[in-house]
């Protein structure tokens, strides 16, 4: 999910709002997991997806514990056009990525043709015939498009995967950001954008409000965790959930949390939920 970006003026949030309430009498939200899933399937978004680089914290963390993955077993889960496999791929012993789109793998495959890559679900990652990983990741918050019994069976299916001095990685949507589950922002014209990008960039604002407003009804709010529009241009609905509620979660699945990572790439001390940060970073050891 990108982040979204705060309120909009009166007159425009009307307009959405009843367009939206339009749109919405005849919508029915797909499972979740599903309807997230349909954003990726788009060879036009894997495309875009390939050119993507390393955040700030994944870049901390690849040169952190590369011992965690050097001459080793890697699991690459939700690894969609390959964006993470080449710095994994040149270090790793045995590399092999997952990813429910084959539109994605296409990519990956293309990126990187000595790569080992299999198309496969993350609802499926028990059934998964491998022998144990050193080194487990699942980054872009893709583990975000699990409902939440989906995902404390996908936690306790990759504690199962993991070796015995193992490390798992991933990111996820961070509900104490200040702007979590808040309406996107259109955009404000500057002397500094023309007006073709400005144009663009209001076309695709206005998609991401339609598609948040047809899909705020299902939104919801927990003890420990939220569900709230999000992914490519708030197409489906992601999870979100804090650092202190995710620290618990990884706990009861058998983990211990090792270091948590904001997106700017700075180490989060004790009792920070980085209220600045859209998605949080963690890596775990096994309990």
């Amino acid at each position: 999910m990108s982040p979204a970006e705060g309120s909009r003026k009166p007159a425009m949030k009307t307009h959405a709002n009843a367009v939206a309430h339009n749109a919405e009498a005849d919508f029915q939200a797909p499972p979740m997991t599903d309807l997230t899933a349909r954003a990726f399937m788009s060879a036009r978004v894997a495309s875009k997806l390939a050119r993507e680089r390393l955040s700030p914290p994944e870049a901390m963390i690849f040169e952190r514990y590369r011992q965690a993955y050097e001459n080793r077993r890697v699991l690459d889960l939700g690894v969609g056009s390959g964006r993470t496999t080449g710095p994994l791929l040149k270090h790793a012993a045995d590399y092999l990525g997952t990813d429910i789109s084959p539109q994605m793998l296409a990519h990956a495959r293309k990126r990187h043709p000595s790569a080992r890559f299999m198309v496969s679900d993350l609802r499926e990652l028990a059934e998964l015939d491998e022998p144990p990983f050193d080194f487990i990741l699942i980054a872009y918050n893709t583990i975000d498009v699990l409902t939440h019994d989906d995902r404390i069976t996908f936690l306790r299916a990759v504690r199962d995967r993991l070796g015995p001095q193992g490390l798992f990685g991933f990111s996820t949507h961070n509900r104490a950001w200040t702007l979590a589950g808040k309406p996107p922002q259109l955009p404000r014209k500057t002397a500094r954008v023309g007006w073709p990008r400005y144009g663009w960039r209001f076309l695709k604002a206005m998609r991401a409000l339609n598609n948040h407003h047809r899909l705020a009804q299902y939104q919801r709010s927990e003890d420990d965790y939220a569900i709230v529009t999000g992914s490519i241009h708030r197409s489906g609905l992601v999870y979100c959930i804090g650092r202190e509620a995710q620290e618990r979660q990884l706990s009861s699945a058998g983990f211990k949390v090792i270091s948590a990572f904001a997106i700017d790439g700075r180490e989060l001390g004790a009792g920070d939920i980085a209220p600045d940060s859209y998605n949080l970073h963690f890596v775990c050891s096994a309990a």
